[in-house]
């Protein structure tokens, strides 16, 4: 459910806006995975004084007075989406109405709870929908991994690729929450303690992982198999 919010300079035609919104429409729909007709965009105009903003920083080519900035509020993407999605938002502006890449901001914000939408009714977006409503709820699945590293393989892996691992696992869609352990006594040791959103959700993140090599590039560290297990969160709590 994209919340769009477009700010820029007072003075363009309606067809250009348009223009404008449709592009941004169609780049959510085709790479984005937004549903069809699921279109709600704000388009905020300001007098010239009122958006103030750097010509050069971040960009190779000066900004001009076309400049926006696209803030979009929506569930999380993994990182390949959002790329892609910024690279077809960019191509697809440039065609219609015709504004250059330097001249779009893009800010993705994420929000992941459906009591905190309403589309309307007096009713929240999990209870104005039936099949959100009534559909059963999924349970929580944590997953924990152990590994067991070679020595000479440890302090690069904790230091180096563990960081980016967590980064690119805290993103990914349907991650609730990402934590790695340290073992003190043994250094070599890692458990990972994963929760997703659903058991669907946690298929495709190893899934991911495995189409993009890393997987096979972790066995390579490694001095013994790993031990994965999964716990659906609320069938037995404890404590």
């Amino acid at each position: 459910m994209p919340l769009v919010r477009v700010t820029m300079i007072k003075g363009k035609s309606p067809d250009y806006i348009k223009k404008m919104s449709d592009s941004i429409y169609e780049a959510l729909v085709e790479a984005f995975q937004m549903p069809e007709n699921d279109m709600f965009q704000i388009i905020e105009q300001l007098e010239p004084g009122g958006l103030i903003y750097d010509r050069n920083y971040g960009v190779g080519k000066s900004r001009s007075e076309d400049f926006l900035f696209i803030n979009i509020e929506s569930d999380a993407r993994r990182r390949d989406e959002k790329e892609a999605f910024i690279r077809s938002l960019s191509e697809k502006l440039a065609a219609s109405p015709g504004i250059a890449p330097n001249d779009i901001f893009v800010r993705l914000s994420v929000n992941t709870v459906l009591d905190d939408w309403s589309f309307g009714d007096g009713v929240t977006a999990a209870n104005g929908f039936p099949e959100l409503r009534d559909a059963p709820a999924e349970k929580d699945v944590t997953v924990t991994v152990s590994l067991k590293l070679k020595p000479e393989e440890a302090e690069q892996f904790c230091n180096v690729m563990l960081p980016e691992l967590q980064k690119q696992t805290r993103v990914f869609k349907g991650v609730k929450s990402a934590r790695a352990v340290r073992q003190a006594e043994d250094p070599t040791r890692l458990l990972f303690i994963d929760v997703f959103a659903s058991r669907k959700d946690a298929d495709a993140y190893f899934e991911w992982r495995r189409a993009t090599g890393a997987l096979d590039l972790l066995a390579t560290l490694l001095s013994e198999p790993p031990s994965v297990e999964i716990w659906p969160v609320n069938a037995g709590n404890v404590g």
